[in-house]
């Protein structure tokens, strides 16, 4: 009697094809409700970095321009401030030898950074994020 048990149970192993196709379809069913998710997500961080090394930008020019700064206050708009802080700005009147650099940005990096920027009576201010438009 014991033989003929344990003979059963070694012969029922594995899942059905029915119970193989139902864990498939959900996990499909999931995948297709995670995609937009994580989409989504990916464009909102891309949007808060950029966001943040704008304000980061325009605070860097507003402690330049009242170090001494005047090439900023000069700039003919937001991307060539941008441009002259990643280069550097090196105060000649006022303070004088203080540097002001931001980190190396990419082309793309500039594109998407200098929409949350604005030249305003020769300062570079920061635009909130309900101003821009999203992706």
């Amino acid at each position: 009697m014991k033989l003929q048990g344990s003979n059963a149970a070694l012969q029922h192993r594995g899942f059905s094809l029915a119970e193989t196709t139902i864990v498939v379809a959900i996990a499909g069913v999931m995948t297709a409700l995670a995609v937009p998710i994580v989409t989504q997500l990916a464009a909102d961080s891309s949007i808060s970095k950029n966001r943040r090394i704008a304000c980061e930008i325009a605070s860097m020019a507003a402690s330049a321009v009242a170090a001494g700064d005047s090439t900023i206050p000069e700039a003919a708009d937001a991307e060539a401030a941008v441009r002259l802080l990643i280069v550097g700005v090196t105060i000649t009147e006022g303070i004088e030898g203080m540097h002001f650099q931001t980190r190396s940005l990419s082309e793309s990096e500039i594109e998407d950074v200098v929409e949350f920027l604005r030249m305003e009576g020769g300062l570079l201010v920061f635009r909130d994020i309900e101003d821009v438009e999203r992706p």
